[in-house]
Protein backbone atom coordinates (compact mmCIF):
# COMPACT_ATOMS: atom_id res chain seq x y z
CA UNK A 1 0.00 0.00 0.00
CA UNK A 2 1.08 3.64 -0.40
CA UNK A 3 0.46 7.09 1.10
CA UNK A 4 -0.70 10.04 -0.98
CA UNK A 5 2.91 11.14 -1.45
CA UNK A 6 3.67 7.87 -3.22
CA UNK A 7 5.64 6.29 -0.38
CA UNK A 8 5.05 2.54 -0.43
CA UNK A 9 4.78 0.42 2.69
CA UNK A 10 4.80 -3.36 2.69
CA UNK A 11 2.73 -5.52 4.98
CA UNK A 12 4.42 -8.26 6.99
CA UNK A 13 3.10 -10.84 4.55
CA UNK A 14 4.52 -8.95 1.58
CA UNK A 15 7.86 -8.56 3.34
CA UNK A 16 7.99 -12.30 4.05
CA UNK A 17 7.26 -13.07 0.39
CA UNK A 18 9.97 -10.69 -0.81
CA UNK A 19 12.46 -12.22 1.60
CA UNK A 20 11.57 -15.70 0.35
CA UNK A 21 12.06 -14.63 -3.27
CA UNK A 22 15.36 -12.97 -2.42
CA UNK A 23 16.51 -16.18 -0.73
CA UNK A 24 15.51 -18.22 -3.78
CA UNK A 25 17.47 -15.94 -6.09
CA UNK A 26 20.46 -15.48 -3.85
CA UNK A 27 22.46 -18.32 -5.40
CA UNK A 28 21.30 -17.70 -8.98
CA UNK A 29 23.66 -16.53 -11.67
CA UNK A 30 23.10 -13.05 -13.16
CA UNK A 31 19.92 -12.26 -15.06
CA UNK A 32 19.99 -10.67 -18.50
CA UNK A 33 17.10 -8.24 -18.95
CA UNK A 34 16.11 -6.49 -22.16
CA UNK A 35 13.42 -3.91 -21.42
CA UNK A 36 10.89 -2.77 -24.01
CA UNK A 37 8.27 -0.04 -24.15
CA UNK A 38 5.17 -2.18 -23.84
CA UNK A 39 6.92 -5.39 -22.89
CA UNK A 40 10.04 -7.00 -21.52
CA UNK A 41 12.33 -9.96 -21.95
CA UNK A 42 14.05 -11.55 -18.97
CA UNK A 43 16.42 -14.53 -19.29
CA UNK A 44 17.93 -16.11 -16.20
CA UNK A 45 21.00 -18.29 -16.43
CA UNK A 46 19.95 -20.43 -13.48
CA UNK A 47 16.76 -22.20 -12.47
CA UNK A 48 14.44 -20.21 -10.20
CA UNK A 49 13.49 -22.68 -7.51
CA UNK A 50 9.86 -22.81 -6.45
CA UNK A 51 8.50 -22.56 -9.99
CA UNK A 52 8.08 -26.20 -10.90
CA UNK A 53 6.89 -26.27 -14.49
CA UNK A 54 8.95 -23.43 -15.93
CA UNK A 55 12.50 -24.66 -15.94
CA UNK A 56 15.38 -24.90 -18.39
CA UNK A 57 15.74 -22.04 -20.84
CA UNK A 58 18.97 -21.14 -22.66
CA UNK A 59 20.91 -22.50 -20.91
CA UNK A 60 18.82 -22.82 -17.75
CA UNK A 61 16.12 -20.64 -16.26
CA UNK A 62 13.16 -18.55 -17.32
CA UNK A 63 12.43 -16.40 -20.36
CA UNK A 64 9.81 -13.66 -20.66
CA UNK A 65 9.50 -12.33 -24.22
CA UNK A 66 7.50 -9.19 -24.97
CA UNK A 67 6.65 -6.88 -27.83
CA UNK A 68 7.71 -3.27 -27.97
CA UNK A 69 10.50 -0.86 -28.74
CA UNK A 70 13.78 -1.66 -27.04
CA UNK A 71 14.71 1.02 -24.53
CA UNK A 72 17.33 -0.56 -22.26
CA UNK A 73 19.42 -3.62 -21.49
CA UNK A 74 20.71 -4.35 -18.01
CA UNK A 75 22.36 -7.16 -16.15
CA UNK A 76 20.51 -7.69 -12.89
CA UNK A 77 22.71 -9.37 -10.30
CA UNK A 78 21.32 -11.77 -7.72
CA UNK A 79 18.60 -10.22 -5.62
CA UNK A 80 17.83 -6.57 -6.26
CA UNK A 81 20.35 -4.35 -8.05
CA UNK A 82 20.22 -0.59 -7.50
CA UNK A 83 19.77 1.30 -10.73
CA UNK A 84 18.53 -1.63 -12.76
CA UNK A 85 15.84 -0.92 -15.33
CA UNK A 86 12.86 -2.84 -13.94
CA UNK A 87 9.23 -3.23 -14.95
CA UNK A 88 5.97 -3.92 -13.13
CA UNK A 89 3.25 -6.23 -14.34
CA UNK A 90 -0.21 -4.75 -14.04
CA UNK A 91 -2.02 -7.00 -11.58
CA UNK A 92 -5.34 -8.56 -12.53
CA UNK A 93 -4.99 -8.11 -16.29
CA UNK A 94 -3.61 -11.41 -17.53
CA UNK A 95 -5.05 -14.28 -19.52
CA UNK A 96 -3.82 -17.69 -20.63
CA UNK A 97 -4.58 -19.57 -23.81
CA UNK A 98 -6.53 -22.81 -23.61
CA UNK A 99 -3.44 -24.70 -24.75
CA UNK A 100 -1.56 -23.76 -21.62
CA UNK A 101 -0.76 -26.61 -19.27
CA UNK A 102 0.46 -24.48 -16.40
CA UNK A 103 -1.63 -24.67 -13.24
CA UNK A 104 -3.33 -21.50 -12.04
CA UNK A 105 -1.51 -21.51 -8.71
CA UNK A 106 1.81 -21.82 -10.53
CA UNK A 107 0.85 -18.98 -12.85
CA UNK A 108 -0.03 -16.85 -9.85
CA UNK A 109 3.35 -17.65 -8.35
CA UNK A 110 5.18 -16.64 -11.53
CA UNK A 111 3.26 -13.39 -11.84
CA UNK A 112 3.85 -12.72 -8.16
CA UNK A 113 7.58 -13.11 -8.70
CA UNK A 114 7.44 -10.75 -11.65
CA UNK A 115 5.54 -8.13 -9.69
CA UNK A 116 7.89 -8.40 -6.73
CA UNK A 117 11.16 -8.45 -8.64
CA UNK A 118 10.51 -6.15 -11.57
CA UNK A 119 9.07 -3.03 -9.97
CA UNK A 120 10.35 0.47 -10.65
CA UNK A 121 8.31 3.62 -10.11
CA UNK A 122 10.16 5.29 -12.99
CA UNK A 123 8.67 2.93 -15.58
CA UNK A 124 5.06 2.44 -16.53
CA UNK A 125 3.38 -0.94 -15.88
CA UNK A 126 4.13 -3.75 -18.29
CA UNK A 127 1.54 -3.51 -21.04
CA UNK A 128 1.27 -5.80 -24.02
CA UNK A 129 1.71 -9.43 -24.94
CA UNK A 130 4.46 -11.75 -23.82
CA UNK A 131 5.36 -15.41 -23.70
CA UNK A 132 6.69 -17.67 -21.01
CA UNK A 133 8.83 -20.33 -22.69
CA UNK A 134 9.53 -23.64 -20.98
CA UNK A 135 12.38 -25.63 -22.49
CA UNK A 136 13.26 -29.06 -21.13
CA UNK A 137 16.86 -29.70 -22.14
CA UNK A 138 16.69 -33.40 -21.33
CA UNK A 139 13.49 -34.22 -23.21
CA UNK A 140 14.18 -31.73 -26.03
CA UNK A 141 10.72 -30.23 -25.89
CA UNK A 142 9.45 -26.66 -25.78
CA UNK A 143 6.17 -25.42 -24.31
CA UNK A 144 4.96 -21.84 -24.66
CA UNK A 145 2.59 -20.26 -22.17
CA UNK A 146 0.95 -17.19 -23.68
CA UNK A 147 -0.06 -14.30 -21.44
CA UNK A 148 -1.58 -10.96 -22.35
CA UNK A 149 -2.41 -7.77 -20.50
CA UNK A 150 -5.28 -7.23 -22.92
CA UNK A 151 -6.42 -10.77 -23.66
CA UNK A 152 -5.77 -10.15 -27.37
CA UNK A 153 -3.30 -12.07 -29.46
CA UNK A 154 -1.16 -10.52 -32.18
CA UNK A 155 -0.44 -13.57 -34.30
CA UNK A 156 1.93 -11.70 -36.60
CA UNK A 157 4.53 -10.96 -33.94
CA UNK A 158 7.89 -12.72 -33.83
CA UNK A 159 10.37 -12.50 -30.98
CA UNK A 160 14.12 -12.59 -30.91
CA UNK A 161 14.98 -14.25 -27.60
CA UNK A 162 18.51 -13.63 -26.33
CA UNK A 163 20.39 -15.62 -23.72
CA UNK A 164 23.93 -16.09 -22.50
CA UNK A 165 26.25 -16.15 -19.51
CA UNK A 166 27.00 -12.43 -19.58
CA UNK A 167 25.84 -9.19 -21.14
CA UNK A 168 27.47 -9.34 -24.56
CA UNK A 169 28.98 -6.02 -25.70
CA UNK A 170 27.28 -4.66 -28.78
CA UNK A 171 23.89 -6.31 -28.33
CA UNK A 172 22.24 -3.13 -27.07
CA UNK A 173 23.54 -1.20 -30.07
CA UNK A 174 22.35 -3.81 -32.55
CA UNK A 175 18.88 -4.02 -31.01
CA UNK A 176 18.42 -0.26 -30.78
CA UNK A 177 19.50 0.19 -34.38
CA UNK A 178 17.57 -2.63 -35.96
CA UNK A 179 14.78 -4.00 -33.72
CA UNK A 180 11.24 -2.90 -34.57
CA UNK A 181 7.87 -3.31 -32.88
CA UNK A 182 6.49 -5.57 -35.62
CA UNK A 183 9.14 -7.60 -37.40
CA UNK A 184 8.65 -10.23 -40.03
CA UNK A 185 10.09 -13.63 -39.18
CA UNK A 186 12.77 -13.15 -41.84
CA UNK A 187 13.80 -9.81 -40.33
CA UNK A 188 13.90 -11.33 -36.85
CA UNK A 189 16.12 -14.16 -38.08
CA UNK A 190 18.41 -11.66 -39.78
CA UNK A 191 18.64 -9.63 -36.58
CA UNK A 192 19.53 -12.76 -34.62
CA UNK A 193 22.11 -13.74 -37.22
CA UNK A 194 23.71 -10.29 -37.18
CA UNK A 195 23.88 -10.17 -33.39
CA UNK A 196 25.35 -13.67 -33.30
CA UNK A 197 27.98 -12.90 -35.93
CA UNK A 198 29.06 -9.64 -34.32
CA UNK A 199 28.81 -10.53 -30.63
CA UNK A 200 28.75 -14.30 -30.22
CA UNK A 201 32.34 -15.12 -31.04
CA UNK A 202 33.28 -16.04 -27.48
CA UNK A 203 30.46 -18.53 -26.97
CA UNK A 204 28.51 -16.35 -24.55
CA UNK A 205 25.46 -15.71 -26.71
CA UNK A 206 22.40 -17.77 -27.61
CA UNK A 207 19.53 -16.50 -29.74
CA UNK A 208 16.17 -18.04 -30.54
CA UNK A 209 13.55 -16.52 -32.83
CA UNK A 210 10.05 -17.40 -31.62
CA UNK A 211 7.10 -17.23 -34.00
CA UNK A 212 3.51 -16.89 -32.76
CA UNK A 213 2.18 -18.56 -35.89
CA UNK A 214 4.56 -21.53 -35.70
CA UNK A 215 5.85 -21.50 -32.12
CA UNK A 216 7.48 -24.91 -32.36
CA UNK A 217 9.66 -23.91 -35.31
CA UNK A 218 12.60 -22.08 -33.76
CA UNK A 219 15.65 -20.51 -35.35
CA UNK A 220 18.38 -21.19 -32.79
CA UNK A 221 21.90 -19.81 -33.02
CA UNK A 222 24.70 -20.15 -30.52
CA UNK A 223 28.24 -18.85 -30.35
CA UNK A 224 29.24 -22.23 -28.96
CA UNK A 225 28.18 -24.07 -32.12
CA UNK A 226 30.91 -22.78 -34.41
Amino acid sequence: MADNDGTRYTTRGETDKLSLIEDRLHSCLPVIAIAFRGGALFATSSTIRGVRKVRLVHPKGLVFAGTGEVVAIQQIATGFTTGAHLLELRAGHTSVTAESVIAQEELDGILGMMRALFVDSRTRPLIGDFLIAEVDGEQKRTVFHYLSATGDRNAHEDFCVLGGNDVVPGIERILKEHARVSQSRRDAVRLAQRAWEECGKEGTLELTVVSYQQPQQLQHLSGEEE
